[in-house]
């Protein structure tokens, strides 16, 4: 998972016709149950995200369109899935 609850996050990679709200900053609020592309999130905007049928300030979205906006680094959990390529070396975080 790219977040967690609590994050700020920006929007990327939603397709047409929900792509202008690429690039947005949002606040991550709670996790919502899973949809086909993988988790689910609930969050918040301070200007309205384009939705299925209006403009709101609460939506639900797959965290592949999220990246969190963290202050110091967190656990990337790509390192726990992602094979490591020959020389690469990646500290294990406790």
């Amino acid at each position: 998972m790219n977040c967690q609850k609590d994050d700020l996050a920006y929007i990327v990679g939603l397709p047409f016709p929900y792509s202008e709200n690429n690039g947005h900053v949002v606040h991550v609020i709670s996790r919502f149950r899973d949809g086909r592309l993988g988790p689910r999130w609930k969050l918040e905007c301070q200007t309205p995200l384009r939705g299925p049928t209006k403009y709101t300030k609460i939506g639900i979205i797959h965290d592949c369109f999220l990246r969190p906006i963290r202050g110091k680094s967190g656990d990337d959990e790509s390192f726990k899935w992602a094979p490591k390529r020959e020389g690469e070396h990646h500290e294990e975080r406790v």
